[in-house]
């Protein structure tokens, strides 16, 4: 009710909170992990000293550093769930999903999920049918499968920059149609030599579009292989 009296950890206010409300979370490094709860949003940026909201100047970061675990984690939402203005860095684990791991009604928005490494699928992210939108992911890596995002049952991602990334096949799996829409795609390369490597996205059943695939590198392809849909992408420099 107050931030004098606001709880000490994150997960004890989501616990704390009910369907419809909204977690704050001031500036600063919490070594925390959270579950989300169906409807109960987290939103991050906030000033200690004025408690004004600016994801940028105040960030506000989830540190996995001594958790082996990943940093937001949930299970199949009822309705639309937000996590907003995080910054999400250094996890390191065996689980799906290094930095998140989402499902369905879940959204990622504005957040940024760095030097996040997996031994499973998806580097950055493991998207079971959420929403990873407006996002910066960037040295990340999964020996699994994609090595920023896998993106499965019919999760979308989109307006997102992905950017030295490493992944088993290629910065993005996308399947059962799911969808990446509207990302920019650069300096991304496979982790491992397993048919088909691409540096960018490897679509085997999904739809890609609208998406920019720039200095990508792999060894069997460069930007882009798709059995799927995909059109209007812009492929350039890719090796």
């Amino acid at each position: 009710r107050s931030w004098s009296s606001a709880k000490r950890t994150i997960q004890a206010a989501i616990d704390a909170a009910a369907s419809g409300d909204t977690v704050f979370i001031l500036e600063g490094v919490y070594a925390q992990a959270i579950s989300l709860k169906s409807g109960v949003h987290v939103f991050g940026g906030y000033s200690a000293a004025s408690y004004a909201r600016d994801v940028d100047a105040y960030p506000t970061v989830l540190d996995g550093s001594e958790l082996a675990k990943h940093l937001v984690a949930s299970g199949s939402c009822s309705v639309t769930t937000y996590v907003d203005g995080l910054v999400l860095q250094n996890a390191n684990h065996s689980m799906d999903g290094g930095g998140a791991s989402l499902k369905s009604n879940c959204v990622l928005n504005r957040c940024t999920i760095t030097g996040c490494y997996t031994t499973g699928k998806g580097g950055g992210v493991y998207n079971a049918g959420g929403v990873v939108s407006n996002c910066v992911i960037e040295l990340c890596e999964s020996l699994g499968a994609g090595g920023a995002v896998y993106n499965t049952s019919s999760g979308l991602v989109e307006n997102t920059v992905i950017r030295g990334c490493k992944g088993n096949y290629a910065a993005i799996r996308n399947e059962n149609e799911a969808i990446v829409r509207n990302c920019l795609l650069h300096n991304n390369e496979p982790s491992g030599s397993d048919w088909p490597n691409s540096g960018g996205i490897y679509n085997p059943s999904g739809v890609v579009y609208n998406n920019t695939l720039a200095c990508n590198f792999g060894s069997q392809y460069g930007g882009f292989h798709s059995d799927n849909i995909a059109y209007n992408n812009l492929m350039w420099n890719n090796h």
